[in-house]
C-alpha cells in the first residue's frame, strides 16, 4: 500500500509538473531603442529674408496655433514667425539674435498628439528582422506602459529595422529609452520536447 501510495504521489507530482511547464511561457524578444513621437509634425518657415530679432518660445513648451515663436527684422519691418498648429515645440528657433535668415528657412517644428502617443523603434541584431505588425512592445523601466508594433511591415535599412509602435502611456514627447519587442513565446514543455515556437 505504501508503494502504491508513493506511485500515486509521483504520478501526481509529474502531472502537476507537466501542467506547470505547459503554462509557464518563455518569451523571445528583440531589443530596441525608442523615442516618443507625436502623431502630427509641422514646421514653420521664415516668411521673409532678414535678421532674427527675437525668440519667444523654447523647445518643450506648449504653443497655440498663431502664437508668435520669433520675429524677423526685414526691409519691410518686423515680421512674426507663428506656430502653424497647436502642440509642443519640438525644435525652437535657433539664435544668436541678429543672425541672418533666408526666406523659406525652417525655423521651428511643432508636434501634436491627435489620439495617442507613438514610439519610433530602432532595432538591430539577429532577431530584428522577425518583428511584425501587432507584436507586443515592453518598455524597459516602465512596466505599466504597453504598446504594439503599428505601421506596415517594419523597414530594414543598412541592417537596422525601423518600426513604429503604439504607446498607451502619457509619456513626454521626445522621451527616449530601451524596449523589447516580443517575437515568439514557448512553454517550458515545448522547449523540453522541441515543439515549434507558438508565435506572438
Amino acid at each position: 500500500a505504501a508503494r502504491r501510495g508513493g506511485v500515486y504521489l509521483l504520478a501526481l507530482a509529474l502531472l502537476v509538473g507537466l501542467v506547470w511547464a505547459g503554462a509557464t511561457q518563455i518569451e523571445r524578444s528583440a531589443e530596441a531603442r525608442f523615442v516618443v513621437e507625436p502623431t502630427t509634425v509641422r514646421s514653420t518657415f521664415a516668411p521673409r529674408d532678414g535678421a532674427l530679432s527675437a525668440i519667444y518660445a523654447a523647445a518643450g513648451e506648449e504653443v497655440s496655433r498663431g502664437a508668435a515663436l520669433a520675429e524677423i527684422d526685414s526691409p519691410l519691418g518686423r515680421v512674426p514667425v507663428r506656430a502653424p498648429i497647436n502642440g509642443v515645440l519640438l525644435r525652437a528657433p535657433n539664435g544668436p539674435l541678429g543672425r541672418s535668415v533666408a526666406y523659406g528657412e525652417p525655423l521651428a517644428t511643432i508636434g501634436l498628439v491627435v489620439d495617442a502617443r507613438r514610439a519610433a523603434l530602432t532595432l538591430a541584431g539577429p532577431d530584428a528582422q522577425s518583428v511584425r505588425v501587432g507584436d507586443r512592445v515592453m518598455f524597459d523601466g516602465h512596466p505599466d506602459w504597453t504598446g504594439r508594433v503599428l505601421r506596415g511591415e517594419p523597414v530594414l535599412r543598412n541592417g537596422v529595422v525601423n518600426a513604429v509602435a503604439t504607446l498607451d502611456a502619457d509619456a513626454p514627447l521626445g522621451f527616449a529609452g530601451t524596449a523589447r519587442v516580443v517575437i515568439a513565446r514557448r512553454s517550458l514543455y515545448a522547449i523540453a520536447f522541441g515543439t515549434p515556437e507558438a508565435g506572438r
